[in-house]
């Protein structure tokens, strides 16, 4: 009740908003209307917000008293990446969001009191992206941190609440003198005493549903780009000359196409297309990386359907055109050959020194079968390397000799990922790409880099960006292993490699970030695939497409008519499986999670992602080796971000037959990773327990005094799987695969895109 008097409605306490500001002038707090946002070193004011410049540029607000249960929100461009450049940086029990190291990793941090309770979302969902505008959210509660990007929470983690305390030094673009943002900051929001929710974040980051991309083809010039009139950085390319007029861009059907500049989105979509097909051929209207919208099934000469789908869980390297791929998990049957996973057949020799082993640690999620070698072990990739290549690879050293593992046989020496105890280097015949020094400590974590040779080129190690410049691109003749030529000598090293794979072409940083995502995927993904069509249009007939997908549903509007639905069927699903004799880590939320048949099994790391459409968790615990019925209940707080003994918000009883020894719903535990022992006196007890840490009378701890043999957590699911969030390349409107498939024959008039928001019939 006091939060609702206090935020009604969730409206922020405190905004500063630097749209249209006044150069050297302050920014006053337009809700609680004393607090200044005042310019330290001139950083200069635009209508899209105040440019601070990386260098001494910052804002000040000053100090006041605040913490606990907070929620800030900002919108913000980089146009660099330097190190852990701040976004804000709240000193005293710190609050922070900045990018991680030099990369592009998001980060929000958080202390309070009595320990550090900090979030570092290292899935490629959670970046920002250069010289595009990011809509971020981040909360805190005594349940833990939350971050949203552009609409999607893309991660979640334990933590506590920070103090409430007087911060003296409140900054935005900066940290302690350090750690300048260089960039543009639009505005900034705090709430106090408000966690907000996927709900709040929806709207405030599409308020009356204002489209977030929106490429207009109508009267463009031919043969010059579109930019994107609402996000204003992404920009469609014409690829093979198709012609421009007043109605749109007309592409032949043959090899005409627009190229999408690359970037990182996914989750809940909407999409509206404004398109006029002159042909009965199938053809992309659009295709985004796997997400795309075509017409086809041809009946009686008319492209007869309009198709909209997805994909996820495939693999993305296969999509950037590989020429040669050397995929773990794939060696013969007799460890001889590696073959090439491309179209291209360039199989690799393995020696006998070789062999496949299990690898786990060194910076793996999980364990994954890899190969593995002494020095005296060899590998010849053979002529993978062509001129102008790109190469990405997972390797590391496993052992006490540390000098080369990739290597070339040309001379000057060629060498990619180890020298000589550094790792994440790179040497391509005329010069090292930046620094001979180790980017990876400890050098024998597994290093995941792609390169370039060449001037002002990007490199990425271990997802962390970086620009060098020295070498070339040029075929350093075959690629082998421990036994290439490095200034006319053979050294070799202790290895395991995971992945190789080379490109005939110099990738994007988005790509190489796509392929390093692959490389710390773990086991295998299943591919997975939604599609929906809709019914009968005639070609050269303009026709008007909304098509959305979220968690709920897939949708296709034709000319304002819902014409194709799918709606999300509620399921359980195992979470988690524990069978006695076997016994978990703390902080263990991820087992054996592509085995849901073991006996032992774990996806608590994805919970978050199956909270229902009211906020809340549907659970059931079942013991089904020990003849006891279910217990069926609901709650608001997620176990896996909570800390030990905290308690449950919201629980609500299904059917719940065992109520002894203090039953309320699951908390995080001390002896197990959840029990059910949350009230009263009996909340220091582990009864109810998922996941214990250790036998407990030959079993574990079930329900209220009994010793079970085996538990399973479920989940209510009511979700349709919606697109991944990722770094998207090779965009492409009126064709798919990168240009070289599914033509489209017509004219496009325009294309919108949202993200976070699903249309509805009253927006369409």
């Amino acid at each position: 009740d006091v939060t609702d008097l206090y935020s009604p409605h969730n409206t922020a306490h405190h905004f500063w908003d630097f749209r249209g500001c006044t150069t050297g002038a302050d920014v006053t707090d337009s809700i609680a209307g004393d607090l200044v946002a005042s310019p330290v070193n001139d950083p200069v004011c635009g209508t899209d917000g105040i440019k601070l410049d990386g260098s001494d540029d910052y804002v000040d607000i000053g100090a006041f008293h605040f913490g606990g249960t907070t929620s800030i929100e900002v919108y913000v461009k980089f146009d660099s990446f330097s190190e852990n450049s701040r976004v804000f940086d709240f000193n005293e029990e710190f609050l922070r969001l900045f990018n991680q190291a030099t990369s592009t990793e998001m980060t929000w941090e958080v202390q309070a009191s009595g320990g550090l309770g900090s979030f570092t979302n290292t899935l490629s969902a959670s970046n920002f992206d250069s010289s595009v505008w990011t809509h971020a959210v981040v909360t805190v509660s005594k349940t833990g941190l939350r971050m949203y990007k552009n609409g999607v929470l893309v991660g979640s983690a334990r933590g506590r609440e920070p103090e409430i305390t007087t911060r003296s030094q409140m900054r935005i673009g900066s940290g302690d003198d350090a750690n300048y943002f260089d960039g543009t900051v639009a505005y900034l929001k705090i709430w106090h005493g408000v966690e907000l929710q996927q709900s709040d974040v929806t709207g405030l980051y599409s308020p009356d549903h204002k489209a977030h991309h929106f490429w207009d083809f109508r009267g463009c010039t031919t043969g010059a780009s579109v930019a994107d009139s609402m996000g204003g950085d992404l920009v469609a390319t014409p690829i093979n000359g198709p012609q421009c007029s007043a109605d749109g861009i007309s592409l032949d059907g043959s090899n005409d196409y627009v190229g999408i500049d690359d970037w990182e989105w996914g989750g809940t979509t909407s999409i509206e297309a404004y398109f006029k097909s002159d042909s009965s051929n199938s053809s992309s209207v659009l295709d985004f990386n796997n997400v795309a919208l075509d017409v086809g099934n041809i009946v009686d000469g008319q492209p007869t359907e309009i198709n909209w789908g997805f994909s996820n869980g495939y693999d993305a390297i296969l999509s950037l055109s590989p020429y040669a791929y050397f995929k773990r998990g794939t060696f013969s049957s007799d460890g001889t050959v590696w073959p090439d996973s491309s179209p291209h057949g360039r199989n690799a020799a393995i020696c006998s020194g070789c062999a496949v082993v299990s690898s786990s640690g060194n910076g793996l999620n999980e364990p994954r079968n890899v190969l593995s070698g002494g020095t005296s072990a060899a590998v010849n990739f053979g002529d993978v390397l062509p001129n102008g290549h790109t190469i990405c690879s997972a390797t590391r050293y496993s052992g006490t000799t540390k000098r080369c593992i990739l290597s070339g046989t040309s001379s000057p020496h060629w060498l990619h990922g180890h020298n000589f105890g550094s790792a994440g280097v790179a040497h391509f015949t005329t010069g090292w790409l930046g620094s001979s020094s180790s980017r990876v400590t400890p050098v024998t974590d597994w290093v995941m880099m792609c390169s370039i040779g060449g001037n002002s080129k990007p490199m990425v190690v271990n997802g962390q960006e970086y620009t060098v410049s020295g070498g070339n691109s040029n075929s350093p003749g075959e690629l082998r292993v421990n036994s290439g030529t490095y200034s006319g000598y053979h050294y070799s090293s202790d290895f395991e490699i995971s992945d190789i794979v080379t490109f005939d072409m110099e990738l994007t940083v988005a790509q190489m970030k796509i392929v390093i995502s692959e490389f710390e995927a773990g086991a295998e993904k299943a591919s997975m695939s939604s599609r929906i069509s809709a019914s009968s249009f005639g070609s050269s007939v303009w026709t008007h497409v909304v098509a959305t997908v979220s968690d709920t549903s897939m949708k296709i509007y034709k000319n304002s008519v819902l014409e194709a639905s799918q709606i999300s069927t509620p399921r359980w699903k195992l979470v988690c499986r524990q069978t006695a004799g076997t016994y978990f880590g703390s902080d263990e939320f991820s087992k054996n999670p592509d085995d849901p048949s073991n006996d032992n099994f774990a996806i608590l790391d994805q919970l978050e992602s199956l909270r229902g459409a009211d906020g809340k968790f549907e659970f059931k615990l079942s013991w089904p080796a020990d003849g006891l019925e279910d217990q069926h209940w609901r709650q608001t707080s997620n176990p896996v971000v909570g800390v030990a003994g905290g308690g449950v918000e919201g629980y609500e009883s299904i059917s719940t037959p065992y109520s002894g020894q203090g039953w309320g719903g699951l908390e995080r535990s001390g002896a197990a990773l959840f029990d059910g022992s949350t009230v009263g006196e009996f909340s220091g007890n582990h009864w109810y327990s998922v996941g214990t840490y250790e036998d407990y009378y030959d079993g574990m701890p079930g329900p209220a005094d009994v010793v079970i043999s085996e538990v399973e957590l479920w989940v209510m699911d009511t979700r349709i799987q919606v697109p991944d969030v990722m770094p998207r390349a090779m965009q492409t409107i009126g064709a798919a695969e990168g240009g070289a498939d599914l033509n489209f024959e017509g004219t496009i008039g325009y294309l919108k895109m949202w993200h976070g928001v699903e249309l509805q019939q009253s927006d369409v």
